[in-house]
């Protein structure tokens, strides 16, 4: 992103060749950033007394430091890999004979990440390199290896069939530059303000639309091949989404667990705010501020925090740095708008129809922080409305209303295909999510599948005590008493008032021949009955008919 805001300013001032003042500031601070992401940067840290509450937090336990310094090592790599990859782009950008290598450089390098995070993981299961998404669930049973970021492969692969279909079909550079740009922006904008669902969806319907435009304005008909190349890509992109995010549990029922939580928010923040305010300059390192909060006694924190980068930079590479990178994102969203008045491509379909995906998605991700969306809303309006972006008139300020005015049919295609693909994909995604955490806690077989399985729903459901109890349930059925009663125990300190809960407590016990406990839960269980056939009156039926207590377990003892 700092690359693209540095394309930006000496493109718009006509400095092709020389670099500004600005340019030597991005370096400095990518080198600042790179360096205090290795664990060199993590000793500096330390002897500069940034590091003091992290070792205090720590207990001092050499193991904790030093696996936070492996994993700062591998967020340095996937940062500096990253910034030399899009670095060299814009580079190879400059100059329309350097288009071929560009080409190359964005496909090969897209494919030796992908291939060096899945080697990785059939080597070393418990290895993690470059780009991931550590709360997915495993590409095969029983393989624990990283799974690819989609961002960043559907950056790659969006930015370099744009790259390669423009060139096959003979566009002019400047069509395919302006593609480029669009594509970037959008899916870094869906990265730093919202979930990555919102990245990838915004992706690929924009992918699809600029791949539709450029179609539109070739110089020649479009051969089959490069037909079915644009549907691949496009439906590779949705079918990505529903398989990646499908796997992911349960994101109903985590949206409503997270609009419960909102209470939480102001202590969350604080924390986060502290830690950031305690480590101002350099930050506490990629990473290490979930230690710090689940050290705090925050639990996993917070999916609020995890998904506001805007926070996350703060507290990861200090606020100057944060600062940086929030002008930087507001020159590259700048740039882009910048080009509407002077390309001859119909660009509102490819912008139009990707913001219009990345609004729809963000309001309603199930874990989009309120202040992210914000700072894209303003980063938006900013760019949107000015005097510098004429649309086919002097007098007009405000182009969008002009390319509305002017294009009324393309706008609208573009808004309608992005709410239906949107549409389509999130059920999908819901059903899938949903299903698949529903059937896996009752039918698996195998207690050790079982238990990891449960580990990855509670990553992302910390507090569900419905789980809990499904996962104790199943233990008892598969012959295991005592991991299923530790797991019953630990549902009804989350669901203190459940029945279900204590009554197969009780029983549990009761197999295990510890009689008076087994006899004093299913008393608690028997009152919690009353209580809740009271609460229920207006409902006798609610309660099904196998989980209901009788007298007998009761008084049998």
């Amino acid at each position: 992103m700092a690359f693209t805001g540095l394309v930006a300013y000496s493109r718009r001032h006509g400095q092709r060749h020389r670099l500004p003042v600005l340019f030597w500031v991005l370096l400095l601070t990518a080198v600042w950033a790179t360096v205090q992401s290795l664990p060199l940067g993590g000793v500096f840290r330390f002897l500069m007394g940034s590091a003091t509450e992290l070792w205090s937090v720590s207990g001092h336990e050499p193991a904790r430091i030093a696996g936070n310094l492996v994993e700062s090592t591998h967020a340095g790599a996937r940062y500096g890999l990253a910034a030399l990859l899009f670095g060299a782009g814009f580079y190879f950008f400059q100059t329309t004979d350097r288009i071929d290598r560009l080409i190359g450089l964005v496909v090969g390098s897209g494919v030796l990440c992908v291939g060096i995070a899945f080697v990785s993981g059939w080597l070393d299961p418990n290895h993690v390199l470059f780009f991931y998404e550590p709360n997915m669930g495993p590409v095969r049973p029983g393989w624990r290896g990283p799974f690819v970021n989609p961002d960043l492969f559907g950056a790659y692969v969006a930015v370099g069939a744009v790259l390669a279909l423009g060139r096959g079909l003979s566009l002019r550079a400047q069509q395919v530059r302006f593609a480029h740009y669009s594509m970037f922006v959008v899916l870094m904008v869906g990265v730093i303000c919202s979930y990555s669902l919102s990245a990838f969806i915004a992706g690929a319907i924009g992918t699809l639309a600029v791949l539709l435009n450029l179609f539109r304005h070739t110089h020649r008909p479009a051969g089959l091949l490069e037909t079915v190349l644009l549907l691949v890509v496009a439906a590779g992109s949705i079918v990505g989404a529903m398989i990646v995010f499908g796997m992911a549990p349960s994101p109903g029922s985590a949206l409503r667990e997270q609009l419960a939580s909102l209470a939480e928010l102001p202590s969350i923040w604080s924390r986060v705010l502290g830690v950031a305010f305690a480590n101002p300059l350099f930050g506490v390192g990629a990473g290490a501020q979930s230690d710090l909060l689940m050290l705090q006694g925050e639990g996993t924190t917070s999916i609020w925090f995890a998904r506001n980068q805007i926070l996350q930079w703060c507290v990861d590479f200090g606020l100057p740095m944060a600062g940086l990178l929030c002008t930087a994102t507001w020159f590259a969203v700048r740039r882009v708008f910048q080009r509407w008045h002077t390309e001859d491509i119909p660009t509102m379909i490819p912008i139009g129809g990707a913001i219009a995906a990345l609004l729809v998605v963000g309001a309603l991700d199930f874990s989009i922080e309120t202040t992210s969306f914000g700072v894209m809303a303003v980063l938006l309006v900013s760019a949107l409305n000015g005097r510098a972006y004429r649309y086919g008139s002097r007098t007009s300020r405000f182009k969008v209303l002009a390319a509305l005015h002017r294009a009324p049919k393309r706008v609208a295609f573009g808004a309608a295909l992005a709410v239906a693909l949107f549409a389509a994909t999130w059920s999908t995604i819901l059903w899938a999510g949903d299903a698949m955490a529903r059937e896996r806690v009752g039918t698996v077989s195998d207690r050790g599948e079982l238990i990891e399985s449960a580990d990855r729903l509670l990553a992302h459901r910390p507090g569900d005590g419905a789980l809990y109890r499904a996962v104790g349930r199943r233990l008892v059925e598969l012959g295991d008493l005592q991991g299923g009663a530790e797991w019953l125990t630990k549902a009804q300190n989350r669901l203190p008032a459940d029945w279900r809960t204590s009554q197969w407590l009780g029983l549990t016990y009761v197999r295990l021949g510890q009689d008076e406990l087994g006899a004093q839960h299913l008393r608690t269980a028997w009152g919690q009955l009353r209580d809740f056939e009271e609460a229920e009156a207006a409902e006798p039926n609610s309660s099904s008919s196998d989980e209901v207590i009788s007298e007998q377990q009761v008084s049998f003892l």
